[in-house]
């Protein structure tokens, strides 16, 4: 009779914490569900960065890499970015930089001696045109030779480009700096 007093105490007992092991089976599946959650979300995040950076790095189409750079820019401020991707980003920005400001000089030993003021003029007004249909902003009017002045603070210079495109593209880059370096802190 005694034994059967002892198994009743202990079902009693087992009873009262059901509903703390209920509460706490729950608290484990809010906490799983939560993990998921954020680890789904950091997934599509990385995709979209993945196909940013691939834009961003396309040599053959301005406006591509115009676009991908501009993403990238918004995307490193999300709090899904952590602090080793907002160093990636850095680090593709200034290759970017690098191979726009290349580009630029090969433009630039490319160009002849000779007095090709019209050929100039109907590349300014082909880049203009090419700029208002992709919504870029052209508000700083090229300065003489239609070249356009792009402050560079990652590299504390200036530069001056003949694409309004390529002066956006690094104006681009520029803020992508600034917005990994908010993220991850300034490089050593």
């Amino acid at each position: 009779m005694e034994a059967l007093t002892v198994l009743f105490d202990v079902a009693n007992g087992a009873a009262s914490l059901a509903p703390l092991a209920t509460f706490g089976v729950a608290l484990v599946a809010y906490f799983a569900y939560r993990q998921k959650t954020k680890a789904d979300k950091r997934d599509q995040w990385w995709k979209r960065a993945q196909w940013a950076i691939d834009a961003a790095l396309d040599q053959e189409d301005p406006q591509r890499r115009l676009t991908g750079v501009s993403v990238l820019v918004h995307m490193v401020d999300s709090d899904l970015a952590t602090t080793e991707d907002a160093d990636l980003m850095k680090i593709v920005s200034i290759a970017i930089q690098d191979e726009e400001l290349e580009e630029e000089l090969d433009d630039e030993e490319g160009e002849s001696g000779v007095d090709d003021t019209q050929d100039v003029s109907q590349t300014l007004n082909k880049e203009m045109n090419m700029a208002k249909k992709t919504a870029i902003d052209t508000s700083h009017r090229p300065s003489s030779g239609g070249r356009y002045e792009v402050r560079l603070v990652s590299r504390n210079k200036t530069v001056t480009v003949s694409s309004p495109v390529r002066a956006k593209i690094l104006e681009q880059t520029e803020k992508l700096i600034a917005a990994s370096e908010r993220k991850a802190g300034p490089s050593k």
